[in-house]
């Protein structure tokens, strides 16, 4: 999969968690990185 599959997936998985519980927080953070991914943001630029 690539890094595009996978932020679909979590976007889609995302929608149907709960607002405020610990997996949406989860997937919220794996699809801003891979959304960085798509981007080209070298890792070192990465910020929480």
């Amino acid at each position: 999969m690539t890094a595009r599959d996978l932020f679909l997936h979590f976007m889609a998985k995302r929608r149907t968690t709960k607002p405020g519980s610990l997996e949406r927080e989860w997937m919220t953070r794996a699809c801003r990185k891979y959304a960085w991914m798509m981007r080209g943001v070298p890792t070192t630029e990465w910020s929480e």
